[in-house]
């Protein structure tokens, strides 16, 4: 950061600098208009001023000529310093976010291998102690004693069994439908059908047939108005097909590396029944053989 930069901004962040620059360039556009001014006023006077008149207004000029190549300067100089401020800000922030990432990085290395051994055996002890149920569960139900329930393995309540439809109750009611149609018309529309009044013949005329329940009607529906008749209908109050849902053992899905290369893996998926996966939980783990330490040899080439 050069020493004109504090000078003319009082900063060496990038905002403040372009703050600076900014005045810096309205300055030289100022400072150039005045050069033109001057060099109008001296043209203009060739014919009509006094070489002492003159002479003065060429000082002008040369004096507004210094002042812009000054303002010039500054916003050169400027400029440059803004570039070196973004360049250096870009540099902090990039050593910033390395050293936070280095930080991030040591901190996580740490945490792996303190803790993911320890979990890591923790689950594969979770896997054998469920093999080993499975294990007592499937002897003790081939000779369970009368009465008792068939035992479940620890990991029977992480799947829901598949529900099929269940006929709860059922009677016969009346409903209204259309004509011509077998399913009776909705709740909502049940309650606003208008029936048509009941007549019988006695003779030669008609009454009212006040003990008859009616059995055709209108109601309006949102397509228009719909003929409608008095039906008996079995109703049934039943619970729907439920799809369950299965999970596989944990022994069958998980997968548990070793931290290190070239030791045995804490858990490989097992597809074999509760005794073969209660085999390998027990099995001690192999770790990777210790290599020697390098020692320099020979090697030949033809020449």
């Amino acid at each position: 950061m050069s020493k004109l930069m504090k000078i003319f901004s009082g900063s060496t962040s990038s905002a403040d600098v372009t703050t600076a620059l900014e005045k810096a360039r309205a300055d030289q556009v100022a400072a150039d208009a005045v050069v033109a001014a001057t060099d109008e006023a001296y043209q203009d006077g060739l014919l009509t001023e006094t070489p002492a008149a003159l002479r003065k207004l060429v000082d002008a000029k040369s004096e507004a000529t210094v002042s812009a190549d000054i303002a010039r300067a500054k916003v050169d100089r400027l400029e440059a310093d803004l570039e070196a401020a973004l360049t250096s800000e870009a540099d902090e922030a990039n050593r910033a976010a390395y050293e936070k990432a280095k930080s991030l990085a040591e901190a996580a290395k740490k945490k792996l291998h303190a803790e993911y051994p320890r979990l890591a055996l923790g689950i594969r002890e979770i896997i054998r102690a469920a093999a080993e149920a499975d294990v007592a569960v499937a002897a003790a139900n081939e000779n369970r004693p009368d009465g008792e329930p068939m035992l479940l393995g620890p990991e029977s309540d992480r799947s829901t069994p598949t529900l099929w439809r269940e006929v709860l109750s059922e009677d016969r009611v009346e409903m209204w439908a259309p004509v011509n149609q077998s399913a009776p018309i909705s709740e909502d529309l049940q309650r606003k059908v208008r029936p048509y009044e009941q007549r019988r013949r006695l003779g030669s005329r008609y009454e009212e047939a006040d003990n008859d329940a009616p059995t055709q009607g209108t109601v309006q529906t949102e397509h228009g108005s719909l003929e409608v008749v008095r039906r008996t209908f079995l109703r049934r109050k039943i619970l729907p097909d439920q799809t369950g849902w299965r999970a596989a053992s944990l022994a069958s899905e998980l997968t548990l590396p070793a931290l290190l290369a070239g030791d045995e893996a804490v858990w490989s998926p097992s597809q074999g029944g509760a005794s073969t996966v209660l085999a390998s939980a027990v099995k001690p783990l192999r770790q990777r053989p210790v290599q020697a330490a390098r020692e320099p040899i020979f090697e030949y080439s033809p020449l």
